[in-house]
């Protein structure tokens, strides 16, 4: 392949993943619990009896991991001077899907648990 070249399949499949990821989040995002933030009693017994709690945030890594796989895949189809740039690109990507990992384990996880405990509930 020419260096000058864009590589439109690997263009077309970042598109597509980058896309389908953000859909998906939207969509899984619908399921997540909601209320007033600021009245803690009240959002923290909507965490507490939420059912699906944990397996939105579970969903809502997995889109972030598909968005992220689609940049990924822009970074390999971009010419040129792309080689460091890709390579940056790269392992900023993989700290951000680290980083967000991080956060979903806080929220999704250790929130609810904390929660469940603190009002005396089994989750």
């Amino acid at each position: 392949m020419n260096h000058t070249t864009v590589d439109s399949a690997l263009l077309r499949r970042s598109a597509t993943l980058m896309l389908a990821g953000q859909m998906l989040y939207g969509v899984i995002t619908l399921f997540h619990t909601g209320g007033e933030a600021n009245n803690h009693p009240a959002i923290f017994a909507a965490y507490a009896a939420s059912r699906t709690w944990t397996a939105v945030h579970v969903a809502q890594f997995a889109c972030m991991a598909i968005m992220l796989a689609g940049l990924l895949a822009l970074f390999s189809a971009l010419p040129g001077q792309a080689p460091l740039a890709g390579r940056l690109g790269g392992a900023s990507t993989t700290a951000a899907l680290a980083l967000y990992g991080g956060v979903l384990a806080v929220d999704g996880v250790a929130l609810k648990q904390a929660v469940c405990v603190g009002r005396g509930i089994r989750s």
